[in-house]
């Protein structure tokens, strides 16, 4: 029995070791691939003050990339404060604007 220990712990420490270096190899994949975020939205939406919108949302994936790697939530909750801070941008602009899609749509455009 007292040999079954020693050899138990061994294999533990091993496990570890590896676990180690696979969690070494993956933050510094993370550091090199994305930046850290720079919104977190905390919180969830109360769905009683909320209107449901039947509606099919489409994001550009060029879009969604940006939000994935500089946003940080639950996604509907990041959305909602996209779109606040969108429309609040616009408001403090206090000018009417034409904007085309296809134009904006190109941009993000890989």
């Amino acid at each position: 029995m007292d040999n079954r220990g020693k050899i138990s712990t061994s294999t533990i420490a091993e496990k570890l070791k590896l676990a180690q270096k696979d969690i070494s190899i993956s933050n510094n994949k993370a550091e090199d691939n994305s930046s850290s975020p720079i919104l977190f939205v905390n919180g969830r939406l109360d769905r009683k003050n909320c209107n449901y919108i039947p509606k099919n949302f489409s994001l550009l994936e060029s879009i969604e990339k940006e939000v994935k790697k500089y946003c940080k939530g639950l996604d509907l909750a990041v959305l909602n404060y996209l779109i606040f801070r969108g429309i609040e941008s616009i408001k403090k602009e206090e000018k009417f604007l034409a904007v085309e899609y296809s134009a904006i749509e190109n941009q993000y455009k890989d």
